[in-house]
């Protein structure tokens, strides 16, 4: 399986920002049936075009220690995200 088409722009976009895939799961939360996490956190910067253009992708950030800490783009139509840390680990 692959990301969704309404995310795919925003994953080459980080990958050929120079961001590498850490990780990719199917089904492992209940309203995500595909993600990636990436190493590095996701730039925000010039995504906004993205949310305006389609109502399907919502941006989120999640800091509850009880889950992953991370940032990412979620597709509402097609349950895939990408997700990467808050901040940078180096």
């Amino acid at each position: 399986m692959g990301i969704c088409v309404h995310l795919e722009d925003i994953l080459e976009e980080e990958i050929k920002e120079g961001n590498k895939v850490t990780r990719e799961y199917e089904d492992e939360w209940t309203n995500e049936s595909y993600s990636v996490r990436l190493k590095r956190p996701l730039n925000k910067n010039n995504r906004d075009d993205y949310l305006a253009i389609s109502p399907t992708i919502s941006y989120w950030e999640n800091k509850d220690s009880h889950y992953m800490p991370g940032k990412g783009y979620y597709c509402k139509t097609c349950k895939h995200t990408i997700s990467g840390p808050l901040y940078f680990d180096y």
